[in-house]
């Protein structure tokens, strides 16, 4: 389905000036995230720099190793044999040999492994639109740096409640049993709702469909007093010629990005835009596309321009 464009906003310190941009986007590849404004892209061309949550920017990059390792409070250990089941034999639906599943994952590392394999099932195998973006920055010689430190979201993946982690887990494995397409529906609608939510700040209950409410006191709200604080220290001396491009579930709410930096006396408002979004696949190198021998897949044709 077409999804709408994310929105950008412009930045404005206490005394009226433009103190850089704050784009929001989705973890997610281009095919299943909404399309990046190309007022975005037009920006990134004269900024010094690109500040993203973490570098690497994905979820599934920082997450990877002995953040998510744990013998004690490993997915054998906390579920159940025919939960275990159910696991293997989505794993074997996924094309895993389920005897090499790493048995040391916490249960929401697992389920990181097992919605990756899902997405790359349907031939999905690009970057995230962070990466992008990054990749974009970097041809245009704009500096890229983070507004957390490497690991944090992992950190907060594995405080993430045993309970919580286990229910993800398996109903990640029910869909995938079912249907897994619709997993990537899922995903998309959630990627949508989350762009809705940027679009009204004040609309926090937009987040809620699909579940992702459970997870936003550990992924989101925890983390967002210390990356606005790193945003409003930045802007003040990057002279507005910088992006922050932070995940939109982080800006709505009164527990968001965008109300944490108006007690740091920055306000933020949408720009309005007009004509295409961007495919940033049309801006990715052909360097890095054939390094990693990931050509662009048919479906991923530019989709609608903003609503």
């Amino acid at each position: 389905m077409p999804l709408r464009p994310l929105p950008v906003f412009e930045m404005f310190d206490r005394r009226g000036r433009s103190c850089g941009h704050l784009q929001p986007t989705v973890h997610l590849p281009p095919s299943l995230a909404p399309p990046i404004p190309g007022r975005t892209y037009g920006l990134l061309r004269d900024m010094r720099i690109l500040a993203v949550e973490t570098v690497p920017t994905t979820v599934a990059s920082s997450t990877i190793g002995v953040l998510l390792l744990d013998q004690i409070c490993s997915w054998p250990q906390v579920l159940e044999p025919w939960e275990q089941s159910i696991i293997e034999a989505a794993a074997q639906k996924l094309g895993l040999e389920p005897s090499r599943l790493d048995r040391d994952l916490l249960p929401i590392g697992l389920t990181l492994h097992l919605q990756r394999a899902a997405i790359h099932m349907v031939g999905d195998t690009l970057p995230v639109l962070d990466e992008l973006l990054v990749e974009s920055a970097l041809q245009h010689g704009v500096a890229v740096t983070a507004l957390e430190p490497l690991g944090t979201t992992a950190t907060a993946l594995r405080d993430l409640p045993l309970g919580l982690q286990r229910e993800a887990l398996m109903e990640l494995c029910e869909v995938v049993l079912v249907d897994p397409d619709e997993l990537l529906e899922q995903l998309q609608q959630l990627a949508d709702l989350a762009t809705r939510a940027a679009y009204h700040a004040a609309a926090p209950s937009l987040l809620d469909p699909l579940g992702l409410g459970r997870f936003a006191p550990q992924l989101v709200h925890d983390r967002n007093p210390a990356i606005a604080a790193r945003i409003a220290d930045m802007a003040e001396w990057c002279c507005g010629r910088v992006i922050f491009a932070v995940g939109a579930a982080h800006l709505p709410g009164p527990d968001g990005l965008c109300a944490l930096l108006a007690k740091h006396r920055i306000s933020v408002e949408r720009v309005r835009m007009s004509g295409r979004p961007v495919d940033l696949m049309d801006a990715w190198s052909d360097r890095l596309r054939h390094e990693l021998g990931r050509d662009r897949p048919k479906s991923m044709g530019t989709r609608g321009g903003a609503r």
